[in-house]
């Protein structure tokens, strides 16, 4: 007997601690979430051991606003999502339960038997049937369906279409879309490819693009000046860089290549900065450069591998340009959460 006893207590302390972690782990993931971007060796290594001073701690501290910009997006997203999770749960509330109300009678009319063959008609002087009886109708009404809640004013959440162009020859025939991942030829001997960016934006926003080649160097490409006057891209308008005459070349180091977006309704200031001391330095290459081999992904990627929807196929469109005319089909990155900062990741490998 005190054996039993001693195994259920122990069974009953086992039970409790699982419920425990599994309660901790589901708040946990759906507060907070992990960390988008844990900052590594893949890329920081690669930008100390290439470049002397505090270059590395320049390149993680940009790198860290990126995870910053993305950390922001993705609280406001399971913000809007719990919110939504309530609104659904008080419109369930308030709903009648099933069989609040009488069922509704097969039909709402009483049908009489036809009368027989020899008597097609009431006799005369016959009194006159009774009206037919209207369904019974409800004490009480069911509730109209809830409202959908009103949309904020405002501009509707970021939407970028990016696509990246790569070039293997002199003719539009030679260019073809340049999925993550892909490879591009880096020939020292003037054979490389080439490729290009290409960018739209559903409203006027702010995007900054970065790319941060195999040495771990950061290359601001657009906008590459940050005066006064700067305007926000206009909605739905095309950009291609560097322009739509000229491609990026890359150079002879093997290694993966990454191109950041950063689109934002406000201009950032603070990333305007750290884009301008880029700019301003002077590129030094090592005689043995070290290449960075794994690809660094700032996005809201943990959304989309819990089913959120933030990336699909964008619209067809026409380009056209000195080596000719050509269609691109680009993804299109949505967080859809209003007024949030969108940063989308897109990297190749160049061999």
């Amino acid at each position: 007997m005190r054996r039993n006893r001693r195994a259920a207590l122990l069974a009953t302390g086992l039970f409790a601690v699982s419920l425990a972690g599994c309660e901790t782990l589901m708040n946990f993931t759906e507060v907070a979430g992990p960390t988008v971007l844990a900052i590594g060796n893949a890329l920081l290594t690669v930008a100390a051991a290439n470049y002397s001073g505090e270059y590395s701690t320049h390149v993680q501290a940009l790198v860290s606003g990126f995870t910053q910009s993305s950390q922001t997006a993705l609280q406001a997203f399971l913000a809007q999502r719990r919110e939504r999770r309530m609104l659904t749960a008080e419109a369930a509330a308030q709903a009648p339960p099933l069989g609040a109300y009488p069922a509704t009678p097969a039909s709402s009319v009483a049908i009489p038997p036809p009368p027989p063959d020899e008597q097609p008609f009431p006799p005369a002087g016959a009194p006159p049937s009774a009206p037919p009886q209207a369904a019974p109708v409800p004490a009480t009404a069911p509730p109209a369906a809830a409202a959908p809640a009103p949309s904020p004013a405002g501009p509707p959440p970021i939407s970028l279409d990016v696509a990246l162009l790569k070039k293997s020859g002199p003719t539009a025939e030679d260019v073809a879309p340049l999925p993550d991942g892909g490879v591009v030829r880096g020939d020292p001997s003037g054979g490389a490819d080439r490729f290009r960016v290409y960018f739209k934006p559903n409203v006027a926003s702010y995007v900054y693009v970065v790319a941060i080649d195999a040495t771990g160097w950061v290359q601001p490409v657009f906008p590459t000046s940050f005066g006064p006057d700067l305007a926000p891209t206009s909605p739905d308008a095309t950009t291609l860089l560097p322009d739509p005459t000229h491609w990026f070349a890359v150079d002879a180091i093997q290694g993966v290549y990454h191109v950041y977006f950063v689109a934002s309704q406000q201009r950032r200031k603070d990333l305007e900065a750290q884009l301008q001391d880029f700019l301003s330095r002077t590129r030094v290459m090592p005689p043995a450069p070290r290449a960075v081999e794994q690809p660094v992904v700032v996005e809201q990627a943990w959304v989309a591998e819990r089913g959120g929807e933030i990336t699909s196929r964008g619209v067809v469109s026409e380009v056209v340009t000195r080596d000719g005319s050509y269609q691109v089909t680009p993804e299109s990155y949505s967080f859809g959460v209003q007024g949030a900062d969108l940063v989308v990741t897109r990297y190749f490998r160049v061999e």
